[in-house]
């Protein structure tokens, strides 16, 4: 991707275009295929290696609405060539002229277009070395894309180069056939975050860049678009939670409009299975069946390349899930939790039931909060403090005003800055008024607003701090009324409790 500073993260594939473009300017001609993703970066990377390079530029772009038109491309590469068609053989002339609507004669041969496209830009190239850039060669029609393969596998001692850019679709591949390729994918996580900051007005929390970094594949268009999103700046917890990832507008329209392709059911499964982080089959089977889905759904979500189901649900790229979900109404998005929500009871699930019935819930919930507070146990239990601090975070936000909110409050923010995250657990702390609070409570926050001016003015201050300060049993309960909410979740699914094992 294109920045003030250049492409990030492609330094191998800028030396393979640098070589290309270096050979067709000492006569030796080649030609590259570059494949990927959308928003992967095949048009910035391609405008990079050629960006004075010191060569002639013959651009040709693909346009969905000339697809089916035979030749369209043909006749706008020999349109900007045609200063040089009185160079070519008469035969290969009039199959160029006529394949271009140039002139009127019977159907030209496929060769004869073919000899005469390779003419017409070892021509060009006599004069000046000569790259022809086809982007989004996916989009060319079928007789234009065949003659551009023939080119590309010809050129030898001309003063040519040909990329083409496309889609990793499999008609364009089998055309292409014995083109050399060069496929691109995510950038590595580091150039990721880079470019995530690069890109935005003020840098991302490291853990919140990391999470988009890995939430979008690296994909440089999302992590751009993203880079301007607002709701990513008001989102500090997204390095803890398993909530989809703000995909962008531009990307979130592209894959909305492979999903909307699908019926209505299989769009229905989609989101179910984009709501749950899981990729439980059984939980998705279950919830599906609770919303009167065919029991088929997941199987036509594969067929329609939307999924992989083996062994577990997956995507096939986090920028599907991350789409289909922020697209989806805040109803449809409550219904898809809430039969995720029964699934997972049904199951035995508390940790699962619980997330998921916090996310039906609109304002407090006394007794859901209780029941995310006893799964933050479990996950501290097992070690897990970024998933101990989201589940207290979202508890409190359910809980009513008093003193199980603001324990809950502290704990989450105790836990945030255990894991690492001190821009989190910095927010949670601040919403804490110590003036209203217990001495208990009071003096967490003050622990832990200490610990944050430590993490934030000296390294190894801070590691001391925090081995006296959390060197006891991870557990979000801060005294009896943690425990006492924890034993009123168990009232309600003790038995449901035992069989996760958790």
């Amino acid at each position: 991707m294109t920045t003030a500073g250049g492409v990030l993260g492609r330094d191998e594939e800028l030396r393979t275009l640098a070589t290309l473009v270096g050979g067709a300017r000492n006569g030796r001609g080649g030609a590259l295929l570059v494949l990927g993703e959308p928003g992967i970066g095949k048009t910035y990377l391609v405008a990079e290696a050629i960006r004075d390079a010191g060569v002639d530029l013959v651009r040709l772009d693909g346009y969905e609405s000339e697809s089916a038109m035979p030749f369209a491309a043909v006749q706008r590469l020999a349109a900007a060539l045609h200063e040089h068609h009185a160079q070519l053989p008469e035969r290969q002339r009039q199959a160029v002229q006529v394949a271009s609507g140039m002139t009127d004669g019977p159907a030209p041969d496929r060769f004869l277009v073919g000899l005469g496209v390779l003419g017409l830009l070892a021509a060009a190239g006599a004069r000046a070395p000569v790259v022809c850039v086809v982007d989004d060669a996916h989009l060319i029609d079928a007789e234009s894309l065949d003659v551009l393969a023939f080119v590309a596998r010809r050129l030898a001692v001309e003063h040519v180069a040909v990329v083409l850019a496309a889609r990793d679709d499999a008609d364009v591949v089998d055309r292409m056939g014995g083109v050399p390729r060069l496929v691109l994918t995510g950038l590595t996580l580091d150039a990721a975050v880079r470019l995530l900051n690069r890109s935005a007005a003020a840098p991302l929390a490291p853990s919140a860049a990391a999470a988009i970094a890995r939430a979008t594949g690296g994909n440089p268009l999302a992590l751009v678009d993203l880079a301007g999103e607002v709701l990513v700046h008001e989102r500090p917890d997204l390095g803890l939670s398993d909530a989809p990832v703000p995909v962008g507008r531009h990307l979130e329209a592209h894959y909305i409009r492979q999903v909307r392709q699908a019926d209505p059911q299989v769009q229905t499964w989609v989101l179910l299975a984009a709501a749950d982080s899981t990729g439980n089959v059984d939980l998705l089977a279950a919830a599906a069946e609770h919303l009167g889905l065919s029991p088929d759904g997941s199987d036509r979500a594969e067929v329609a390349g939307l999924v992989e189901l083996a062994p577990v649900v997956r995507f096939r790229h986090p920028l599907v899930r991350s789409a289909v979900y922020n697209a989806a109404p805040g109803a449809e998005r409550r219904r898809a939790h809430r039969a995720l929500a029964c699934a997972a009871d049904a199951l035995g699930l508390v940790e699962v039931e619980a997330w998921h019935a916090a996310r039906t819930v609109l304002g407090t919930d006394p007794a859901v909060a209780d029941r995310l507070a006893h799964a933050a146990d479990l996950a501290a239990q097992r070690g897990g403090l970024a998933s101990q601090a989201t589940i207290l975070a979202r508890a409190a936000e359910l809980s009513l005003p008093g003193p199980d909110r603001d324990s809950r409050q502290i704990g989450a923010a105790e836990a945030a800055l255990a894991a690492g995250a001190a821009h989190v657990a910095q927010r949670l702390v601040g919403q804490i008024d110590v003036t209203a609070v217990d001495a208990v409570t009071r003096g967490r926050a003050v622990t832990v607003r200490s610990a944050l001016g430590l993490f934030s003015a000296d390294a190894d201050g801070v590691r001391g701090a925090r081995r006296r300060t959390w060197t006891r049993p991870t557990s979000s309960t801060a005294g009896g009324t943690r425990r006492a909410n924890s034993a009123r979740c168990c009232t309600r699914s003790s038995d449901a409790s035992s069989r996760t094992g958790s």
